[in-house]
């Protein structure tokens, strides 16, 4: 992966803890690595390898985040099954988690 895509995905993960509510540590439990490669994970850190990349992918898909456009661009879906149609969360760096919630249904939020 290129350095851009490591810190597209990197945004992604951060914006997937967000929704779901976790912290590094309880990601880093999930997926069965040390709370410093999520660290490194979100950083965009070149160094970390493809099979912790890809323990954290899995266990963000197995919660319902959808990775739309792999790394190439930052577009993350919630899939139906989680009740929130119409979600999405969008990485924002002018706010203060680095992402917000977007919904075209008020009853969302």
């Amino acid at each position: 992966m290129k350095l851009e895509e490591r810190k597209n995905l990197g945004k992604m993960i951060i914006g997937s803890r967000a929704f779901l509510g976790l912290t590094k540590v309880d990601l880093a439990k999930m997926a069965h690595l040390g709370h410093d490669s999520i660290t490194r994970a979100e950083y965009g850190d070149l160094a970390i390898s493809v099979n912790s990349l890809s323990a954290i992918q899995k266990v963000l898909e197995e919660n319902g985040i959808e990775f739309l456009d792999g790394a190439r661009s930052i577009s993350l879906k919630v899939r139906e099954k989680r009740g929130l149609v119409g979600l999405a969360i969008v990485i924002d760096p002018t706010m203060p988690l680095g992402t917000r919630f977007t919904s075209k249904d008020p009853n969302i939020g």
